[in-house]
């Protein structure tokens, strides 16, 4: 069965996700509604494109995903629902759509035009009915017209160097546990490995081996004794998502400390990888 899911960058704390929620189910009772996340970092679209786009896969076909970042009305702007690998996808025209799916994925796109009352709050007054409306199994070309020239912004990931012995890379996303992801997938440095070592250089820190997980460090500590030589360890690994993530054993955000807070980084921070050639 289908679903609505719901990212923004609202937060929690007022009444804004309550009030789309209680309008989707005003609209369809037995609708089912899912929230991926809305402590999106403000206004923050390759946050959201990377939140949404290692989430949505997981829903039912045919589920519609609404997307409240940066939607307010502009002039010049426009709103538009993608359908891409089966989904839709629902959002203003900044180019987080094509972050999340990719143009060459996208089957049909549409400029909508119902319900379009020029609300402030586009997401309530707009996105919820054109929601609804599919869920209902409404007809895509009943809510506005057909249109190819998206906004895009490419999908930057690590920049590999001339010579290939490194890829430079920064931090796009910092989860709720202060570990810090980068932009640098594993399928560009194993592409680009060949037998040799890999280095890891973020301010003044190197490190010196990438763990395939974070199960993958875990796997070495034998007892309680390694266990407490290796808390607050700087661990470079991949997560679940092909990213380059970079961890501490068992930081605790506000107490022990995280990556963030002890390696001093925040999104958009410089992260290299250097290729070591074996003399």
């Amino acid at each position: 069965m289908a679903v609505i899911t719901l990212t923004t960058d609202f937060g929690l704390k007022d009444h804004f996700i309550a009030q789309v929620k209680g309008r989707i189910l005003t609209l369809n009772p037995s609708a089912s509604i899912v929230d991926i996340s809305h402590e999106i970092s403000p206004f923050n679209l390759k946050e959201a494109a990377y939140v949404v786009r290692n989430a949505y896969s997981e829903f039912p076909e045919k589920s519609i995903h609404i997307i409240g970042i940066n939607s307010s009305i502009t002039p010049g702007g426009r709103h538009i629902i993608v359908k891409a690998k089966n989904h839709f996808f629902i959002a203003a025209d900044n180019g987080i759509i094509p972050a999340i799916v990719g143009l060459s994925n996208m089957e049909e796109a549409i400029e909508i035009k119902a319900y379009t009352d020029f609300s402030d709050f586009v997401e309530l007054e707009t996105f919820s009915k054109v929601a609804t409306h599919l869920l209902n199994g409404g007809s895509l070309a009943l809510l506005g017209k057909p249109t190819q020239d998206l906004y895009n912004y490419p999908e930057q990931y690590g920049i590999i160097s001339e010579d290939a012995s490194q890829i430079f890379g920064e931090v796009i996303y910092i989860d709720r546990f202060g570990n810090l992801v980068t932009n640098i997938r594993k399928v560009d440095v194993e592409a680009r490995r060949s037998g040799r070592k890999t280095q890891v250089h973020l301010r003044n820190h190197q490190i010196d081996h990438i763990y395939e997980n974070l199960n993958d460090f875990s796997r070495i500590i034998k007892n309680e004794s390694a266990n407490r030589a290796a808390l607050g360890k700087q661990i470079a690994h991949y997560n679940t998502a092909g990213h380059l993530q970079i961890s501490i054993y068992k930081g605790v955000p506000g107490q022990s400390g995280s990556a963030e807070t002890l390696l001093g980084m925040q999104i958009g921070s410089s992260v290299n990888l250097l290729f070591i050639s074996e003399t």
